[in-house]
């Protein structure tokens, strides 16, 4: 069975498409594809196997055994039914925004939370990134944050997550690491996040309508919102800047330098990722018909190692649901 992974990342409409997929979901059906999302991944079946790497224990390897033995049997009677592929879509199979606050870097224990994953759905053929501009994402995720209580960043800390010492680019490279034999789509938020049917199409192979209603996306959440947030938490809030109404609290040379780096990530993908990835924001890439083999990757790409990213760190999130949900729905802005 063909089995694909939507792992994200966070704000870059991962709610919309898993609204569009439900939508069309006797259509995907028909066409030998079921999907699994947070309803599905977070009801126990991938027990011991999400959330925070680094809290190993035999009850966990063991209840990690268990899910993947459930994984397996699950698969074979999706079989039964004349189902050929399975997409799993979850953002927490990346990682936590408030650990991404906490360590100021995108996903910083991708590549430990990927590598406990293959133990449990072995033999993942596709897996499906969306990448988003650093001067909305990180004001989404300190707003998604701060709506649930986590202190503002002070100054410093937003200096250091400007500087940006790891980038989309690392995440990538984790994925593949981890992942050597799975074919990696690669594509923006900025481009297709209001297009949930090509998003759709590239994961599963099926083209499906577009939505009956244009899909929205904001520019970042709003500074007031926040504001108020702070206010009422009673947090000091001569930090909170603002960019045409937008929450904005990073600098302007800051803003400025994410911009740049974020342009870099892109350059890089659209020159071909050195071989790791396929980027798919061009029409010519989106039309591709997708099948079950898998791109011979480079030797770059064979040569990673599997020992983590220097950037790892302690995990400090918690269950996310409910920030999932503010970030894809409150804060990220897209519309049902």
């Amino acid at each position: 069975m063909e089995l694909t992974l939507h792992i994200g990342a966070h704000g870059t409409a991962t709610l919309t498409l898993r609204r569009y997929l439900s939508l069309y979901a006797p259509k995907l059906e028909k066409a030998g594809v079921a999907c699994w999302t947070p309803p599905q991944t977070r009801d126990g079946r991938l027990a011991g196997v999400m959330g925070d790497p680094g809290r190993a224990s035999p009850a966990r390897d063991k209840l990690a055994r268990r899910s993947g033995n459930r994984v397996r049997i699950a698969q074979y009677e999706l079989a039964q039914t004349g189902c050929d592929h399975l997409l799993v879509s979850d953002d927490s199979l990346l990682g936590g925004l408030r650990e991404n606050l906490s360590l100021g870097a995108v996903y910083p224990t991708a590549a430990r939370r990927l590598a406990r994953l293959v133990d449990v759905l072995p033999q993942v053929h596709t897996v499906g990134l969306a990448i988003r501009g650093y001067d909305t994402y990180w004001p989404a995720v300190i707003a998604a944050s701060v709506s649930r209580g986590v202190p503002m960043p002070d100054a410093e800390h937003l200096a250091h997550i400007a500087r940006m010492t790891r980038t989309w680019r690392d995440v990538v490279i984790d994925v593949v690491r981890c992942l050597p034999e799975a074919e990696v789509l690669v594509w923006s938020h900025e481009a297709m996040g209001g297009q949930p049917q090509e998003v759709a199409h590239a994961l599963t192979g099926v083209r499906l309508d577009p939505p009956s209603q244009p899909v929205r996306l904001s520019t970042g959440p709003c500074a007031a919102k926040v504001q108020r947030i702070l206010r009422d938490s009673g947090a000091e809030t001569d930090v909170i800047g603002a960019e045409a109404g937008r929450f904005a609290p990073f600098s302007r040379e800051q803003m400025l330098a994410m911009r740049m780096t974020y342009d870099n990530d892109i350059n890089w993908l659209r020159q071909g990722a050195d071989g790791l990835a396929n980027f798919i924001d061009n029409k010519a890439s989106r039309s591709v018909t997708r099948t079950a083999s898998h791109p011979d990757h480079s030797t770059a790409a064979r040569g990673l190692d599997r020992e983590g990213n220097p950037h790892d760190g302690p995990e400090h999130a918690g269950p996310h649901t409910a920030l999932d949900r503010a970030c894809d729905k409150g804060i990220a802005g897209q519309t049902p």
